[in-house]
């Protein structure tokens, strides 16, 4: 499965709309850099994983509505209700390690389908446009790292 999405990251990749000034994105994004730096230089290699294969921003505070369902969760940063996701490209997959929303986790597990919360966090950035989440959909991804705030919302 991580081969087909870091295929769609190959394919997809491309440099953010301010990347660091000592960053290349689309020279990290040629496919034969991401398979050297992410399946160490075999296409059938292991996949390291995101954080190591790609770059990212240092830590910083987030606030927003996460929008999930199955096998998608959408961040919509500096969104103040779920109707003004609506209007919004999805654009980063939200990914919490350890889980940073613990207290959360037993209602979010019993979500049956779409669901949206409003999130404050600390979290971090990739820098570089990829192909991440579920079959690599999202070009960006914050993966929220500290414990943060989550209070389910309502949909309508």
């Amino acid at each position: 499965m991580h081969k087909f999405v870091l295929i769609g990251a190959l394919l997809s990749s491309s440099c953010s709309p301010t990347p660091s000034k000592n960053l290349d994105c689309l020279k990290l994004a040629a496919p034969q850099a991401v398979i050297d730096r992410c399946l160490g230089g075999d296409i059938n290699g292991t996949y390291i994983g995101d954080e190591k294969c790609y770059p990212f921003s240092a830590d910083r505070q987030y606030a927003g509505i996460l929008v999930t369902g199955f096998e998608w969760s959408i961040f919509y940063p500096g969104a103040r209700s779920y109707e003004e996701t609506q209007t919004l490209e999805p654009m980063y997959w939200l990914e919490d390690r350890p889980s940073a929303f613990a207290a959360e986790e037993i209602n979010r597990a019993k979500c049956t389908s779409d669901c949206a919360y409003e999130v404050s966090f600390v979290g971090r950035e990739s820098t570089c446009r990829a192909g991440f989440g579920h079959l690599g959909q999202y070009p960006k991804m914050i993966i929220a790292i500290r414990e943060g705030q989550m209070k389910q919302i309502d949909l309508h």
